[in-house]
């Protein structure tokens, strides 16, 4: 695996759990603690290529030339090139191509001056959502849903101040109904039968979705239970996709409104945080066969049950807030061990002898997983596992699936009518 944050951590561990040969090569020189103890590592790219992998796995955005690079010596790599990155970071392009297929899409005012930004808004008086364009941030503290005309504005004056040379914002409307994310595998041709799952996700920290937005606090993944939602998103898509020649799993993040209009915000054309550890807990099939197979293109089908995936991320202060005093570093992660790190999908995480302990690097440990028959049922087996930790400070959110259910209901409804 090749990775930038170790974001795809668990995946090698499960992979090893199995009984894989695993490696992970990250892109920037280690300074923390994170996977000691769980997967072999290395920050030297020779050492990398000279271990001569089976499969390269991509678990992060960002990393398309390298990744073109090495398709071009003839490497079976998964999960990146530079059209992966452009499609999720241009996403004023990409949603041009989804208005091009006929997939509705928020009206959006595009600009490189804040100035006209400002002037924007003062003139509709209407909180928007903000959004900045570019890898350097792509992350949730440069996405942000205005609540009044007043925070909107103000938002836009602290991008002002903090962002530094030239930019692209995007003022787009706001759209209220379901948030569901969409996605499915494709095969350069077409979208892999019963390879589509829907994800209900919570961006906010704290509960009530209080607080800033980290990117995934909690989510619900199950494969795709005839919403209608695939056919009027996502697989639109397929004919451009394939005259791209586009290869892997694509997300689209969508609002449904009371309409049943599907309307597109952006794509995720790498692994989902959490989905992707609901998604690996749904797969009758090792995961380290569906990374080979999906590297070396050969996958063809994707076995999985029909069940709900459901994940909650756990953090330590000073999480979300990069920096802090340290006090980060070591701290115990009690109750569970290895026989548990399957379900706990480990992130910030180390082991230090025979004790898993957090590694220091950004504070998010773990996204552990619940697996039921319903949403409810996945709510007991996730929590269950949580409340056997022993974590100083732990921080999470215990009302994770809750909203899932009421979306989930309000999708199925919809489709009946």
């Amino acid at each position: 695996m090749i990775s930038k944050y170790v974001s795809g951590l668990p995946l090698l561990v499960r992979c090893q759990l199995e009984g894989s040969e695993t490696l992970l090569y990250t892109t920037k020189k280690k300074t923390h603690q994170a996977g000691d103890g769980l997967v072999d590592q290395t920050d030297n790219l020779g050492v990398f290529l000279k271990w001569k992998p089976d499969g390269i796995i991509m678990d992060c955005t960002g990393l398309g030339t390298l990744a073109d690079t090495l398709i071009k010596m003839g490497l079976p790599v998964y999960g990146g090139s530079s059209l992966h990155d452009s499609m999720e970071f241009d996403r004023n392009d990409f949603l041009s191509l989804c208005e091009h297929v006929g997939i509705h899409v928020p009206s959006t005012f595009t600009t490189k001056h804040f100035k006209e930004a400002i002037a924007y808004v003062q003139k509709k008086k209407e909180p928007f959502a903000l959004k900045i364009e570019g890898e350097k941030y792509a992350g949730s503290s440069y996405t942000y849903v205005g609540k009044s005309v007043e925070d909107t504005l103000e938002m836009l004056e602290i991008y002002r101040e903090h962002i530094k040379g030239t930019v692209t914002i995007n003022v787009q409307d706001v759209k209220k109904g379901v948030e569901v994310s969409t996605e499915g595998f494709f095969d350069g041709k077409q979208f892999l039968p019963d390879s589509v799952t829907h994800t209900f996700e919570r961006k906010k920290f704290m509960e009530g979705d209080l607080g800033p937005a980290i990117g995934c606090a909690g989510d619900c993944v199950m494969f795709a239970q005839g919403f209608g939602v695939f056919e009027k998103g996502l697989q639109k898509l397929q004919p451009a996709l394939s005259k791209l020649e586009y290869y892997g799993q694509i997300d689209l993040n969508t609002i449904v409104d009371e309409d049943g209009k599907v309307w597109a915000l952006e794509s995720t054309t790498r692994f989902g945080y959490n989905a992707i550890f609901g998604f690996m807990n749904l797969l009758k099939m090792p995961l380290s066969d569906f990374l080979m197979m999906a590297a070396r293109r050969t996958l063809k089908k994707i076995p999985h049950s029909e069940d709900f995936a459901l994940s909650v991320t756990l953090s330590v202060p000073p999480f979300p807030q990069e920096k802090g005093d340290g006090i980060d570093e070591g701290i115990p992660i009690l109750g569970v061990g290895k026989e548990d790190l399957v379900r706990l999908n480990p992130m910030d995480m180390c082991f230090d002898g025979d004790r898993l302990r957090s590694g220091a690097h950004d504070g998010w440990i773990a996204s552990p997983v619940g697996v039921g028959k319903t949403i409810e049922e996945a709510r007991q087996a996730v929590y269950w596992l949580i409340d056997r930790m022993i974590v100083p400070n732990l921080q999470y959110r215990r009302d994770i699936g809750i909203n899932a259910r009421k979306s989930y209901n309000r999708l199925k409804s919809q489709a009946k009518l």
